[in-house]
């Protein structure tokens, strides 16, 4: 009896030992590996004869779209990254049913890169999608120019449902834009630019809410977004591990108390000394938790092609910016530089002439 209560206990051992080793952990296969992905937009079709790309951060997974698309602006993505709206001013203007003018907008799905026009025209001003991805806000332009005259409208994102919200005409404004929608899609935040005495090179802007009903006028607003936090720091507190020593303070804006690891800026310096004076533009990062200033990239003006567009990823650990080499991403101590997108495919560019739109997906 007791022999056989032995062996049923050892068998009893082996069946457990058996059950475990059947749940324990796949350690052959290897943890995969998650990439974000860049988007690049820029004019005139100069990348490979195209105007949009798409790249892992690692370079890999190239791939281009838009052939024939030229002079694209005011693109805005939907909040699932998805698909972008845009406008292509390769055209001429074009008259809207109600008779006023505007370049085509159309959409592009990143999934399968298909364009279409949604049948709408509308000034190069910020074309904005409404919250829940469904509608866009757009300006349309009365005269056939870009100052003065417009009209502000929404849509189903497919250019159905068309309906004229506010029209803002006089030569009082040196411009407008739409900023965004407001809670529930209920209303749209505009901005008109105001070209105050003594400030002719820089209009002030004022932000108007409307709401989509139309059953009150537009009123102006102080604050046209989220809370913003601010909280100087000064620079001559930081140790600097590279670079030109800078004595400025920053201003560091955060929301709902997300106080931000690292800092990024792209700053000039005159060298020399006059007529003998040069640039040099330098990209900074500070690691704002250990006092640490870290130069990640430095080139002479006007020779070099190093952007100040800087692209941060979510966390802000990483950063995407355009350089003499291409397109770069660095880490915020400037010692992990890698190109991603060499030069000889994105072309050289002055931001002055070129207009590029780079973003972290």
């Amino acid at each position: 009896m007791i022999d056989k209560i032995f062996l049923f206990l050892l068998v009893l051992i082996f069946l457990v030992c058996a059950c475990d080793n059947s749940t324990a952990p796949d350690t052959s296969k290897e943890t995969e590996v998650i990439l974000n992905k860049i988007f690049i937009a820029a004019d005139f079709g100069l990348i490979n004869g195209y105007s949009f790309v798409t790249l892992n951060t690692d370079g890999s997974n190239l791939e281009f779209f838009g052939e024939g698309i030229l002079d694209v602006r005011g693109i805005d993505f939907s909040s699932d990254k998805s698909f972008f709206c845009f406008l292509s001013m390769d055209d001429n203007w074009s008259q809207n049913e109600d008779g006023s003018f505007g370049f085509p907008i159309y959409t592009c799905t990143l999934e399968d890169k298909q364009i279409e026009s949604i049948g709408i025209n509308a000034t190069i001003n910020d074309l904005k999608l409404s919250n829940n991805d469904s509608q866009i806000a757009y300006f349309t332009s009365l005269n056939k120019s870009l100052s003065g005259f417009y009209k502000l409208f929404i849509s189903n994102i497919d250019g159905s449902n068309i309906d004229s919200l506010y029209n803002t005409s006089g030569s009082f404004n040196s411009g407008v834009g739409v900023y965004g929608w407001g809670e529930n899609d209920n209303s749209v935040i505009y901005i008109i630019y105001h070209a105050i005495e003594f400030e002719p090179v820089f209009p002030t802007p004022f932000y108007y809410e409307i709401p989509v009903d139309g059953k009150s006028p537009p009123e102006e607003i102080l604050n046209p977004g989220p809370i913003m936090l601010e909280e100087t720091v000064y620079l001559d507190d930081f140790a600097r591990v590279d670079g030109p020593v800078t004595v400025d303070s920053i201003n560091i804006s955060y929301t709902d108390g997300n106080y931000p690891d690292y800092y990024y800026q792209a700053k000039f310096y005159e060298i020399g000394v006059y007529p003998f004076t040069g640039y040099v533009i330098c990209i900074f990062s500070y690691d704002l938790k250990n006092k640490k200033e870290y130069l990640i990239a430095d080139s002479l003006i006007p020779s070099s092609q190093l952007g100040t567009q800087l692209i941060y990823s979510p966390d802000r650990s990483q950063i995407v910016f355009k350089s003499e080499n291409g397109l770069e991403i660095s880490d915020y101590t400037g010692e992990n530089r890698k190109v991603i997108l060499s030069s000889e495919i994105i072309p050289d560019f002055h931001e002055s002439s070129i207009y590029y739109t780079i973003k972290w997906l």
